[in-house]
């Protein structure tokens, strides 16, 4: 059971840009063969090429098409304790606030908690929302409580596991609604996208990074080799977790270098997780940069 979470308040983070800027416009001025002309003719063309870069940098400049926003809402619930806390700490207005600030949206999406029946997290297409599950929530609790050293230690993790969930969510929703190109399992391309958006903020962001991947690992009980879901859409949870700290040591391994002396991410593979950091947060910034408020 959460104990507190008070700090959810203070680290909702920003969705910020996470790949490379745009490429700059190339030169038209090279496009028309030369011809000797009087001045007058000269300088008729050169107003008639300067209009289209001008409406092309006023489009630039208004961005792409805001009409809607994410919307919090808080649904149906038992759990009245938990739902006290979760408002009391605005967790889902400041998360919809600060992504608005930067994504822009054709129409409303609504982010809502809510009982769900199960501990689950998705995102409806049909709908257009994101749910957070307080079954999820819980489980996150019931997790971390079994193994955090203190009390201040499980909260962070509960809340670090509980908003990789909700930019994982929020991942689903974009591709959709954005109709992006994705290639591969779109699961863990959401995973990666979770991964970049936390990173972006700093030291909090990568722990709330840490404390997501260590969500997907199984308790023993569920460790079996025959009782894995080879056939899922998801990677294996032990599979996401080293997914997610692959990124996190390529953004800065020099930081991360206890990862690999602790042997929690082998060497072999993090030798090639700054070059999978990059590839992966270029892919993603050239994805969003459309859609982003650069104003």
């Amino acid at each position: 059971m959460i104990r507190s979470l008070s700090a959810l308040a203070a680290t909702v983070l920003v969705f910020t840009t996470v790949g490379c800027k745009k490429d700059s416009e190339p030169s038209a001025s090279n496009d028309a063969p030369a011809k000797k002309s009087s001045d007058a003719d000269a300088k008729e063309p050169a107003k008639k090429d300067a209009a289209p870069a001008e409406k092309d940098d006023d489009a630039k400049a208004k961005g792409p098409a805001d009409a809607g926003d994410l919307k919090p809402r808080y649904g149906q619930t038992e759990n009245h304790d938990l739902e006290e806390v979760l408002q009391g700490a605005e967790l889902l207005e400041q998360f919809c606030e600060y992504n608005n600030a930067t994504l822009a949206f054709p129409f409303d999406v609504p982010v809502v908690l809510e009982d769900c029946g199960e501990a689950n997290a998705f995102y409806d297409p049909e709908k257009h929302q994101i749910s957070m599950c307080y079954e999820l929530i819980e489980s996150f609790a019931t997790m971390f409580d079994k193994y955090a050293e203190s009390e201040e230690m499980a909260d962070a993790q509960i809340e670090g596991a509980t908003m990789f969930t909700l930019y994982h969510e929020l991942g689903h929703a974009v591709a959709h609604i954005f109709e992006l190109p994705i290639t591969g399992n779109e699961e863990d391309a959401v995973d990666q996208l979770a991964t970049l958006a936390l990173l972006s903020s700093g030291e909090d962001g990568r722990n709330m990074a840490i404390d997501g991947a260590e969500a997907f690992l199984p308790d023993e009980a569920e460790s079996e080799l025959q009782e894995l879901p080879f056939w899922g859409v998801h990677s294996l949870g032990e599979q996401r977790f080293y997914n997610t700290l692959c990124l996190v040591y390529g953004q800065d391994p020099d930081s991360h270098e206890h990862m690999v002396e602790d042997d929690v991410l082998p060497r072999e593979r993090a030798e090639q997780c700054p070059e999978e950091y990059g590839r992966v947060s270029k892919a993603w910034g050239k994805l969003l940069d459309p859609h982003l408020k650069h104003g």
